[in-house]
């Protein structure tokens, strides 16, 4: 019997990857054969895919999107969006950004982390997503904050603090005032914005080297967000000994091997939060036109160097596990994000084993040669793509922003992951990985 197919594309790797396999693991102990790539690749070789269902990560106006949606429905395909940034944010009316009308109004169903979102999506935009077509689905990446699915980050856990000892975290989220090259700007800065970002990110760099002569003998480590330009930090602490600017690795990782974290409206911070770890919310200039106040309201918060030294004395001096967060602040976060008491690729899996599926009829009226699918062909042939980089810069420069949020996937993780999700279950069954022919890095998922 042919099975039911689940199109589950990936943005970026560190981020996203365990969380969506989890989810495609859970639909193949379903019965459905689960695809799992960046979503480039996928997208282009949807025909090669014939997915039954796809699974968007945002809403954003977009050509590319508007085109390949109405492909997905004429080939009978189910078209879903499950935000990748769908509570960290300013307030929901100000993320609308991130909502087209045209693409929510081409969607089957969209879901949300929680209730708030919920209510805002189905009241602001109530002739594209009525009450009934919005499904509250936490994030699925969110599922390892869990005190069961966060052993998945040990090892690697492990390992990180032999490498570097005792360390305190600090993260960034600058994608915008310090981006990878401008052209990876999704809205221009305004000048009120800019002095914010300033002020926020000169502050945090200022944290970095006060912490470095405080604390000699223990390590600072930055992990910049992936659309930042890393190399600024990598100049700014060069000379600095126990400092270090690193990347790799999920955050899950980090959050798991540090003393405690910095950060300033960082996602980071709310899964910290959930992962019991001391999160310090960093403040020296506040803004509320600007502020991210989910992350900050659940971390201690500091509002100038001398609260904030006083916050880490207080976190390096508490045992291991302690937890800084009021059952108050965890209920107030589950009405943002389900996680915090629900698992997310759970209740999409059930979602979307309730649905009554269609065939995908492959439609070739809806095809376009997009310029996203003209690079991503011109991508495939190294010697035209190196003729493309020196008559255009500015492609070469997107597709190394690309690479550092998706440096690649083999097929070798997706088999390694599905392993480490067996154990963890109990699970004795087996599973087929195969990789999809034609396709770049997509892999299939299903149990034999």
């Amino acid at each position: 019997m042919k099975k039911n197919v689940v199109a589950i594309p990936i943005e970026t790797k560190v981020r996203e990857l365990n969380g969506k396999l989890l989810l495609g693991y859970k639909l193949a102990q379903k019965g459905f054969k689960s695809v799992i790539g960046v979503f480039n690749s996928i997208d282009y070789d949807i025909d090669k895919i014939k997915p039954n269902l796809y699974i968007g990560g945002n809403a954003n106006p977009s050509e590319d999107r508007a085109i390949l949606f109405d492909k997905l429905h004429a080939s009978g395909c189910y078209v879903t969006v499950l935000e990748n940034e769908g509570a960290i944010v300013r307030s929901y009316k100000d993320h609308s950004w991130r909502h087209s009308e045209e693409i929510l109004g081409k969607l089957d169903y969209f879901m949300c982390w929680g209730e708030v979102a919920k209510e805002f999506m189905s009241t602001e935009y109530k002739a594209q997503t009525p009450a009934e077509k919005v499904f509250i689905s936490g994030y699925p990446p969110l599922d390892f904050t869990n005190k069961t699915l966060r052993t998945v980050y040990q090892a690697e856990a492990d390992q990180i603090k032999k490498e570097n000892g005792d360390f305190i975290l600090v993260n960034t989220n600058f994608g915008r005032h310090n981006p990878y090259n401008y052209l990876t700007v999704a809205r221009p800065v305004t000048p009120d914005e800019s002095v914010f970002f300033e002020a926020i990110m000169s502050g945090l760099v200022e944290v970095v080297h006060t912490l470095s002569k405080k604390y000699p003998d223990l390590n600072i480590v930055l992990r910049p967000h992936p659309s930042e330009n890393h190399d600024y930090y990598r100049k700014e602490f060069k000379d600095l000994k126990n400092v270090s600017v690193k990347h790799e690795g999920s955050v899950y990782s980090w959050l798991l091997a540090c003393k405690a974290i910095i950060h300033n409206g960082c996602t980071t911070g709310v899964e910290g939060v959930l992962m019991d770890r001391n999160v310090i919310a960093y403040r020296p200039h506040v803004d509320e036109r600007f502020d991210l106040p989910l992350p900050n309201m659940v971390s201690l918060e500091a509002f100038n160097m001398d609260e904030l030294l006083k916050l880490v004395e207080e976190c390096l001096a508490r045992e291991e596990g302690q937890r800084n967060v009021t059952q108050e602040q965890v209920d107030t976060l589950s009405k943002y994000i389900i996680n915090a008491k629900e698992s997310s690729t759970d209740l999409v899996a059930n979602f979307i084993d309730s649905l009554e599926m269609r065939p995908y009829v492959i439609n070739k009226e809806h095809d376009k040669w997009t310029n996203s699918k003209k690079a991503h062909h011109i991508s495939k042939y190294p010697v035209v793509r190196e003729l493309m980089y020196a008559l255009r810069p500015s492609v070469k420069q997107g597709h190394n922003y690309l690479k550092q949020k998706f440096p690649g996937l083999k097929i070798h993780e997706v088999e390694e992951g599905i392993e480490r999700f067996k154990k963890i279950y109990n699970d004795d069954s087996k599973y087929i990985v195969k990789h999809i022919p034609g396709t770049k890095e997509v892999y299939s998922i299903e149990k034999a």
